[in-house]
């Protein structure tokens, strides 16, 4: 089983996840972009997150939850199904309702 470490300092986030946010260009370009945008711009909201996924101390996944807009949905980046999964259940310990999601399919299904 893997492990979801949540930020809400979006240069943290960016440190942490750089090496797989670099391995994705292009469908992690929303993600990697709004959290750039984040460290130089206050956003609000009442969910403001961003995440990885890793294995061991692998970066396998990432997702942000930044929407200022109810359902406040997730934005997911590619992530192993058990990764997917343990962030439904990060999200469900947290009491967080995932209102919806966006991003890759399937990270964005379960």
């Amino acid at each position: 089983m893997g492990t979801i470490d949540f930020f809400t300092d979006a240069a943290e986030f960016l440190t942490v996840a750089k090496d797989y946010l670099a391995g994705e260009p292009v469908t992690a370009n929303v993600l990697a972009t709004n959290a750039e945008k984040a460290t130089r711009v206050e956003q609000e909201g009442p969910y403001r997150w961003f995440a990885v996924a890793r294995e061991g101390d692998r970066v396998v996944g990432a997702a942000m939850r930044t929407a200022n807009f109810e359902p406040y949905p997730l934005y997911v980046c590619p992530m192993p199904e058990p990764a997917a999964l343990e962030l439904a259940r990060a999200l469900h310990a947290r009491g967080e309702y995932a209102g919806g999601a966006n991003g890759a399919l399937p990270a964005a299904r379960p």
